[in-house]
């Protein structure tokens, strides 16, 4: 796939994963944002766009550990 293919796939996924997170907002459709998001990651490695080792590195575990910190504190 080149350059041009993955970025027109790649924008293409994004519109989905768009339209599925606010189509929750018009009740269109019953999918969560979390799904939603975890759906278009997927999506993105199954066509190739990014392969799981760059999708690996590119998660920030202290922004995690942040979140995670700030749930248990308000639970």
């Amino acid at each position: 796939m080149n350059h041009w293919q993955r970025e027109l796939v790649a924008s293409a996924i994004f519109v989905i994963t768009y339209v599925l997170i606010s189509g929750r907002q018009l009740k269109i459709l019953p999918l969560n944002r979390p799904a939603a998001a975890l759906l278009g990651a997927v999506l993105m490695i199954a066509t190739g766009v990014i392969t799981p080792e760059r999708a690996y590195r590119a998660i920030n575990y202290d922004t995690l550990v942040l979140l995670l910190g700030m749930m248990l504190i308000s639970a």
